[in-house]
């Protein structure tokens, strides 16, 4: 839980960094065509931010995914191992069941 809060945190600090580089952006278009290259560079990192960002997004989801699948997994197991345990449990019932026939 911790994780995705620190996530969470980071995803802000990212998303506020953003709007400063749009700013930036925005205040590079409005500049002679001279300055190409501070447009460009604010570019790029805003283009590198966004991947992080996803990178961010991604990273508790593939979590949680691998999280729930142990979850079904380990679910599943169990129900299977009662089932087996009824089983041998109903077929111990039924050959007690036969023997007290035989002796009756």
């Amino acid at each position: 839980m911790e994780e995705l809060l620190d996530t969470k945190e980071e995803l802000n600090k990212t998303i506020h960094e953003m709007n400063h580089l749009v700013e930036d952006i925005i205040k590079a278009a409005n500049m002679s065509s001279k300055e190409e290259q501070t447009k460009t560079l604010i570019l790029s990192q805003l283009l590198d931010k966004i991947e992080y960002l996803i990178g961010a997004i991604q990273t508790p989801q593939r979590e949680l995914d691998l999280i729930l699948d142990q979850q079904q997994r380990y679910i599943m197991s169990e129900v299977e191992d009662r089932i087996y345990r009824m089983e041998m449990e109903i077929f111990d019932r039924l050959k007690l069941l036969m023997e007290c026939e035989r002796n009756h």
